[in-house]
């Protein structure tokens, strides 16, 4: 048993502490509970058959999470009393609680009094990775796409949405796998690590496109968050060569990396996305009174092919709207590339005021794809819930503000990103239509 020094012991304990502290709080929030570390021996004493089916539940996902993190646990202490020559019989210390605290910082501080802390040699060890760097480059960079890609699937199959175990625990443990991995043998370079977990992304999202897993575009929206994420993983992998670099003490580390990569993305579809409605808001001035402006919104005609690249990349553009009936009650259907939206009118204060729900909304957007695709988190992305116009005379009534808005939910983490994503591209939505009625209102 290879020894472990007290940095490396600190070190993975607690990260092993922090995703366990991760896991736990996403399996008690799928079962509609709070959680705080009393629930770790809370159950201690009470009969398994005294309790209620949901409690039992409840204790059976905790412990089927808590076993992986006792056995690497238990593995680790075992291998830190061996490196301070004391009784291995003292790693069952680690399940008693609240002792175990204390047993951990204790194992970290401790020194054994022969142990050196000068650096030593670098042992080179034949193995299963390649020493050669393009090869280890290479394979570094698609292992780690391939437990990205894996990762991806998972959370398409178990979550309608995307949220932080995808966009920040997928990059961040691809970046630390490639670093891991590419430094086997010996250090390499930050930039070297980097290069190979950009190499990983790029690789992951080809993949993705190839085996209809994703598409084009929110690939490329997914970018700006990765990358950075990836930095960071580079970083963490980068620190744990300096404290423990020969290959036998970094392989259990990969490969735990590359087990628990798809759980971490996965607790997205236990948590599930808090839906906020946001506000998107666009005016523009028109050069024609309230009643002129009035008709042109309740219905307009056909609008020419657009030409913003945004459009044409497959995001979701307005061509004509209609209505059946008249005030409040009736229905106006705006329809749109992908399909029409069902607009029932809630407010009909002619020439000033058109509100309307939202009771069905086509697609948001057509991937770019090779395939048909339609990933699960399209449905939630971008959902109107209602609108409405709101027209304003200026000058006397010889001219109008014309102010549209809407609100929405994403229903993807995190928000704030998002939110950016999608208030510009219903800004977009938004001008299309208010030129269009604009340029119709001002022929009279």
């Amino acid at each position: 048993m290879q020894p472990v020094g007290r940095w490396s012991f600190l070190c993975l304990g607690l990260a092993l502490f922090a995703l366990k502290q991760f896991l736990d709080r996403a399996v008690a929030a799928h079962f509609g509970r709070g959680w705080g570390p009393q629930l770790y021996w809370f159950t201690l004493g009470v009969p398994m058959l005294s309790l209620k089916a949901p409690d039992r539940e409840f204790l059976f996902a905790v412990a089927w999470v808590a076993v992986p993190f006792a056995v690497v646990g238990v593995w680790l202490t075992a291998k830190r009393l061996r490196s301070l020559g004391w009784p291995l019989w003292w790693a069952g210390l680690f399940f008693v609680p609240a002792v175990n605290v204390i047993f951990f910082g204790f194992l970290a501080l401790a020194q054994r009094a022969a142990e050196s802390e000068a650096p030593k040699a670098k042992e080179k060890v034949a193995g299963w990775w390649p020493e050669s760097h393009g090869l280890s480059f290479a394979m570094a960079a698609a292992i780690s796409a391939v437990a990205g890609l894996l990762s991806i699937a998972v959370v398409a199959l178990l979550s309608p949405g995307y949220g932080w175990g995808i966009f920040f625990g997928v990059p961040f443990g691809m970046g630390l796998i490639a670093t891991l991995l590419h430094s086997q043998y010996q250090e390499r370079s930050f930039t070297d690590c980097l290069l190979a977990s950009l190499a990983s992304l790029v690789i992951c999202g080809g993949l993705a496109l190839t085996f209809a897993v994703e598409g084009g575009i929110c690939l490329a929206m997914c970018l700006p968050i990765a990358v950075p994420i990836a930095v960071v993983g580079v970083a963490a992998g980068r620190a744990m060569i300096h404290v423990s670099p020969p290959v036998q003490r970094v392989s259990w580390l990969v490969f735990m990396a590359l087990a628990i990569l798809p759980a971490v993305a996965a607790t997205d579809s236990a948590t599930g996305p808090s839906v906020e409605v946001f506000r998107a808001v666009t005016a523009i001035e028109v050069n024609a009174p309230p009643d002129a402006v009035w008709k042109n919104v309740v219905e307009f005609s056909e609008l020419p092919a657009p030409t913003e690249w945004i459009f044409r990349l497959g995001i979701a553009y307005p061509l004509q709207a209609r209505i059946v009936g008249r005030g409040v009650g009736a229905v106006r259907y705006c329809e749109f590339s992908t399909g029409p939206f069902v607009e029932p009118i809630t407010t009909w204060r002619e020439p000033s005021l058109l509100a309307f729900d939202v009771a069905a909304s086509p697609e948001p957007m057509r991937e770019l794809s090779p395939y048909n695709i339609h990933p699960p988190h399209l449905d939630g992305f971008m959902k109107s819930r209602r609108g409405q116009f709101l027209l304003t005379p200026l000058d006397g009534g010889r001219r109008t503000r014309l102010e549209g808005t809407t609100w929405y939910s994403h229903g993807l983490y995190p928000e704030a990103y998002w939110r950016w994503w999608s208030d510009a591209l219903i800004h977009r939505i938004h001008r299309r239509v208010l030129d269009h009625i604009r340029d119709l209102s001002e022929r009279y």
